[in-house]
């Protein structure tokens, strides 16, 4: 009886959600390399900077089941984008280049 009610409790005993690790390509179509990535509320794992027409793939780990996440980046001549919310769990490449 005591095991029963020991096993009911821990049921209820909140548990952290698992992170997600998704595979994010970013292709740098400036002619700056970029030097810095940030995504809000996730952790990029292995970053390198990406030459100018470039691109590299990173691990981004994402906490309580989060699909959506701000992204920003810094390029060499320090020149701050912030490329707004991206969901990872529908894409996985964000291309950055000039608008004309």
């Amino acid at each position: 009886m005591k095991f029963l009610l020991v096993a009911a409790a821990l049921a209820f005993v909140p548990t952290a959600a698992l992170a997600e690790t998704y595979q994010f390509t970013i292709k740098n179509g400036y002619t700056d390399a970029l030097t810095g990535l940030s995504i809000g509320g996730g952790k990029v794992e292995g970053f390198k900077p990406i030459p100018a027409s470039g691109k590299r793939t990173f691990p981004v780990t994402l906490a309580d089941g989060k699909c959506e996440a701000r992204v920003s980046v810094t390029f060499a001549n320090g020149q701050h984008y912030d490329a707004g919310k991206f969901d990872f769990c529908e894409y996985d490449l964000l291309n950055l280049s000039f608008r004309q």
